[in-house]
Formats: C-alpha cells, sequence, structure tokens
C-alpha cells in the first residue's frame, strides 16, 4: 500500500514524524506533501530525529502542466530506494493529484484550527481520482496511523449517484 500525507502548513512536521517512520518500517510506501520548501525542510529535519530517510522534491519535478500529470515514476524511484519523498507546493492539489495517480490512500494532517478546510480538500480529492481520503487532526498521537486503522479522524469517501 501507498501513503500520500498532505501537511498543513499549520500542522508540526513532527506530529507525523514518528508515523512516517512506523509505515515505512512496516513496508508502506509513504510520500509527504507539504506547502514550500522551508516546511519541506522542517520536515526532513524531523524526519531524520526519527531516522527516516526523506528526499525533497520540488513539486515542478513530480507533477506537470495542470498538476494532471504525474510522475509516478520519479516517486516510486525514491521509495524504492527506501527514502520518503518529500514534496514541496500546493498541497491540496498536489497531495491529491499524486495520491490519485498512485492509487494511494491519502490522509490529510491538519490542526484542529483547518479541520473543516482539510474535509474540503479531501472532498475535492475523492470527487477526482482519489478512491478515500482521512482527515486526521494532527494534535493528536499517532495521526495518520490511527487515521488510516479507522480510529482517529474524519473518512471521506465519493459519493454514491454524484
Amino acid at each position: 500500500m501507498t501513503v500520500v500525507v498532505a501537511l498543513s502548513a499549520a500542522g508540526d512536521p513532527g506530529v507525523a514524524a514518528a508515523d512516517v517512520a512506523h509505515l515505512a518500517a512496516n513496508g508502506e510506501a509513504v510520500v509527504v506533501v507539504c506547502d514550500g520548501a522551508a516546511a519541506a525542510e522542517d520536515v526532513l529535519a524531523a524526519f531524520r530525529a526519527v531516522g527516516v530517510p526523506g528526499v525533497a522534491l520540488d513539486e515542478a519535478a513530480v507533477l506537470a502542466g495542470d498538476r494532471e500529470c504525474v510522475s509516478a515514476a520519479v516517486l516510486a524511484e525514491e521509495c524504492d530506494a527506501g527514502c520518503v519523498p518529500v514534496v514541496s507546493g500546493d498541497v491540496d492539489r498536489a497531495a491529491a493529484a499524486i495520491a490519485g495517480a498512485l492509487d494511494a490512500s491519502l490522509v490529510v494532517v491538519a490542526d484542529a484550527d483547518g479541520v473543516s478546510e482539510a474535509v474540503v480538500a479531501a472532498e475535492a480529492a475523492v470527487a477526482g481520482e482519489v478512491a478515500e481520503a482521512v482527515v486526521v487532526d494532527g494534535g493528536r498521537r499517532d495521526p495518520v496511523v490511527r487515521g488510516l486503522n479507522g480510529r482517529a479522524g474524519i473518512r471521506v469517501t465519493p459519493s454514491v449517484g454524484g
């Protein structure tokens, strides 16, 4: 299984680092998307602190044109090398495009104040090619793993019948 983790600008990258380490240690391919290069550096520092090898990728290296064309090969190459790609760019759009292209689970990590906006972004993602997304509160313990296991968060699925 591949997991795409979208970290909002207000989120603490350290919150998800332990969860990403757990997923990677259990053979899951993980891609993290965050807002901008500074946020990517913070995420990579948090990963280093818990022993997760990561590599920074700019959105332009992964998404082409109107963000509809995802270079899955670039992401797969990094994941196969044991690294977690950290893509900096427009979190909502990039995470949705990447999750759709990789047929991945999408976990949107938001702070408590940003959950409503994150749900709207998750709804837009599942209206596209993402089968399911879960929005989790980054202020809680183990948000990504608990969200994937159905023990936390708001699960967003496509509506039946449009």
